[in-house]
C-alpha cells in the first residue's frame, strides 16, 4: 500500500511539472514573463524526482547571471535605453488603456507595464539598492 502510495505521490508530481512546462510554452508568446516562471516552476517539480530536469534546473540557476549580464551589461548607453524603452512602454500602455477598452488591450496594456517595470527595476541594478533600502529601514 505504501508503495502504490509513493508512485501515486510521483505521477502525480511529474503530471503537475509536465503541465506546468506545457502551459508555460502555452503562454510564453504573450508579452511580459509569460511562461517563464511556470517553465521554472515546471521544472523545480520535475527535479524532485528525475535528474535530468535537476540538472537542466542547476544549469539555468548557473547561467541565469550570466544571461542577465548580457541583457544588462555595464555600458552607460544601454542602460540609458533600457530606461527610455521603460519609460516608452509605460506611455504606450498608457495610451493603450486609454483607448477602445477591450479585454486584449487591457491585457497588452498589463503586460506592458509589467515588462517595463521589470525591465526598470533590473537595469542600473535598483532592485538590489531598493531591497538594501527596505532592509535597512526593518
Amino acid at each position: 500500500m505504501q508503495k502504490c502510495k509513493r508512485y501515486l505521490k510521483r505521477f502525480g508530481t511529474d503530471l503537475a511539472g509536465y503541465g506546468l512546462i506545457a502551459l508555460g510554452l502555452l503562454l510564453g508568446w504573450l508579452p511580459g514573463p509569460g511562461g517563464i516562471p511556470l517553465i521554472l516552476g515546471g521544472l523545480g517539480l520535475l527535479s524532485i524526482h528525475n535528474h535530468w530536469a535537476r540538472r537542466l534546473l542547476h544549469y539555468i540557476k548557473d547561467n541565469g547571471l550570466k544571461f542577465m549580464q548580457y541583457i544588462f551589461p555595464e555600458n552607460p548607453w544601454i542602460k540609458a535605453l533600457h530606461d527610455i524603452l521603460s519609460i516608452g512602454m509605460i506611455i504606450s500602455a498608457s495610451l493603450l488603456l486609454q483607448s477602445k477598452i477591450t479585454p486584449i488591450t487591457i491585457g497588452i496594456g498589463i503586460a506592458l507595464v509589467a515588462l517595463a517595470l521589470v525591465d526598470f527595476f533590473y537595469n542600473r541594478s535598483r532592485w538590489e539598492r531598493l531591497k538594501q533600502l527596505l532592509k535597512r529601514r526593518s
